[in-house]
């Protein structure tokens, strides 16, 4: 009799899928903190210190991607087309050093950062703008006309 009710509860605290599956989440986390852009297409880790997050919309003539950059300098902003991948580099400082005991807590990412975005062939890369305000980074990317949607008329018979 005590057999049988110890055998329900050993069931419920061991399951050898749980530990599985957490195992393939880390790994998989893993994977994907050192993979930027498209699998092959690596940053190292060391010179990489937060992504900024970004926004991308498209509307009929444009994509449109915004990046949070709040407390970077718009000097310190780097952006390159290499073949379809956009990159975004740059480097958040830290206005002043506080250590030791007198700091108490550090939330903010500082240091390098980088974004690779792979762009759609729709894109004209001949014409891409980039504005830099309030901590925000807007870059247009126009579509090449042949792109575009259009309107094609029915004609009567």
């Amino acid at each position: 009799m005590v057999l049988q009710s110890w055998l329900p509860r050993l069931r419920t605290q061991w399951d050898p899928c749980a530990e599985v599956q957490q195992a393939l989440e880390r790994e998989t986390n893993r994977a994907l903190k050192a993979f930027s852009g498209r699998a092959g297409r690596t940053a190292t880790l060391p010179e990489v210190g937060w992504t900024p997050p970004a926004d991308i919309y498209e509307t009929k003539d444009e994509m449109v991607i915004v990046l949070e950059l709040p407390g970077v300098n718009q000097k310190e902003v780097e952006i390159s087309l290499v073949g379809d991948t956009l990159n975004v580099r740059g480097e958040r400082r830290r206005a002043e050093e506080v250590e030791g005991d007198d700091c108490h807590r550090v939330e903010r990412a500082f240091g390098p950062y980088f974004r690779a975005l792979v762009l759609p062939s729709v894109v004209d890369s001949s014409r891409i703008k980039a504005v830099y305000k309030d901590g925000l980074l807007e870059i247009r990317l126009p579509k090449r006309e042949e792109a575009k949607p259009r309107v094609i008329p029915v004609e009567g018979a």
